[in-house]
């Protein structure tokens, strides 16, 4: 999906302006943050004051930390665990394998694990 994207009951939407995670954080639109950054420690949240998940890079972990916070440390794909880069625009699928495997999960075991302690909840 292109950034700014949303998937939900009608499908999906791609609105860039509606959609604009920055915007909704100032805005107060979002209940709490999700934030996926495996490939490096540059990749740090915006500040806000939202409760946060952050699936991080490990040397990322020292600027996530704070209440309310959740850090938990993601495999890099291509260095620690295979994956697979998308470019943005949905053009380009490139798989990698792992240089070195570091033993960390991958971004998406640790959704899969959030997902499953989701309560579950009937589509009505």
């Amino acid at each position: 999906m292109p950034l700014r994207s949303r998937a939900g009951p009608r499908g999906l939407e791609h609105e860039p302006l509606r959609y604009g995670s920055l915007r909704l954080i100032a805005q107060g639109a979002v209940d709490a943050l999700l934030w996926v950054a495996s490939f490096d420690a540059e990749s740090a949240p915006p500040d806000n004051a939202l409760p946060m998940i952050v699936l991080g890079h490990p040397a990322l972990a020292g600027r996530c930390r704070r209440a309310g916070s959740i850090f938990i440390a993601v495999s890099t794909p291509g260095i620690g665990s295979a994956g697979h880069v998308f470019r943005t625009d949905g053009t380009v699928l490139m798989p990698l394998r792992a240089a070195r495997p570091d033993g960390l999960p991958t971004v998406a075991a640790v959704a899969q694990r959030l997902l499953a302690a989701l309560p579950h909840r009937s589509a009505a």
